[in-house]
C-alpha cells in the first residue's frame, strides 16, 4: 500500500486484510480504517461471496491539514499512538459521509476539480474529529522522523515494497545521505541489496520451511509471480517450484 498521506477507508464489499509491524488487522464490510502517511503496511484484499473487494477512500493531504489547522486554530501535536493502521470505531456519520463520496469519483479525475475535493477533505477531516477527537493528535503531526539506526530498520523492514525513498524518510534521511549511508553499511547499493536479501528469504521459507511460492513472493514483497520466479531463477539457476 502506497500510503504517502493519511487515508480514511470505508470497505464496502469483501474483505480488507492490512499488515504492519503490530500484526494483521481485517476489515470487513462496513469498517472504517484509517492508514498513516508514510507508514509500512501490506495490503490484500478478498472478495466478498457475491462479488468482487470495493472500498471508498479519501486521502486528507499534509498541504491541506496543515491549511486547516491554521484556519482553525489547532496546535501542532506530536503524536504517542503506535500502529500504521487503525479500525475506527462504528460511526454511521462517517460511514455516510463515506458514501457521499461516490458520486463525485469521475469528477475528482478532472485537473478543475481540485477546488471541490478540498471542500471534501476539509469535511473529512471535520466529520473524523467530531466522531474521534483524539486523533487530532495524529492528524495534526506534522513532524519528520529521526535519523535511526539504518542497519536494524533494514533488516526488520526490507520485506516491504516501497520505495527506496520512502525508506530514505523513514529513516530520517535525505535520499543521497540514504544511498551514501547504505552502501558504507551493507557494501551495496539499496536496489540490489533488497533483490538480495528478499531472494535469500524466498528460499529459505520454500526450500526448509517448505511454503508455497504464491504465499512467499507477495509476504516479501514481489507484485508479480512471474517476474518473482524469474529473477530467483537467474539468481539460484533453479525456478522456485523445483526446489
Amino acid at each position: 500500500m502506497k500510503n504517502e498521506e493519511h487515508t480514511i477507508v470505508l470497505v464496502t464489499s469483501g474483505t480488507l486484510e492490512l499488515t504492519d509491524l503490530k500484526g494483521t488487522t481485517r476489515f470487513k464490510s462496513s469498517d472504517l480504517c484509517f492508514c498513516r502517511r508514510q507508514s509500512l503496511i501490506k495490503q490484500r484484499t478478498y472478495p466478498s461471496d457475491s462479488g468482487a473487494y470495493k472500498e471508498i477512500s479519501i486521502e486528507l493531504p499534509q498541504a491541506v491539514l496543515k491549511a486547516f489547522a491554521h484556519e482553525y486554530n489547532h496546535a501542532e501535536q506530536r503524536s504517542s499512538i503506535q500502529g500504521a493502521s487503525l479500525k475506527l470505531p462504528e460511526s454511521p456519520l462517517l460511514i455516510n459521509f463515506m458514501k457521499s463520496l461516490l458520486p463525485y469519483e469521475e469528477i475528482f479525475k478532472h485537473k478543475n476539480s481540485r477546488e471541490l475535493l478540498i471542500v471534501k477533505i476539509k469535511e473529512a477531516i471535520i466529520t473524523l474529529l467530531m466522531e474521534n477527537p483524539d486523533m487530532n493528535h495524529i492528524l495534526f503531526d506534522f513532524s519528520n522522523p529521526e535519523k535511526i539506526d539504518l542497519k536494524h530498520f533494514m533488516l526488520k523492514n526490507y520485506h516491504f515494497n516501497i520505495e527506496i525513498k520512502r525508506f530514505a524518510y523513514l529513516t530520517g534521511r535525505s535520499l543521497s545521505t540514504f544511498k551514501r549511508d547504505f552502501e558504507r553499511v551493507f557494501q551495496m547499493p539499496p536496489n540490489r541489496w533488497l533483490m538480495q536479501k528478499r531472494l535469500e528469504q524466498a528460499y529459505y521459507l520454500i526450500k526448509r520451511k517448505r511454503k508455497s511460492v504464491s504465499a512467499v513472493y507477495l509476504d516479501l514483497g514481489f507484485e508479480d509471480l512471474s517476474h518473482f520466479s524469474y529473477v530467483f531463477k537467474k539468481h539460484f539457476g533453479v525456478p522456485p517450484s523445483m526446489l
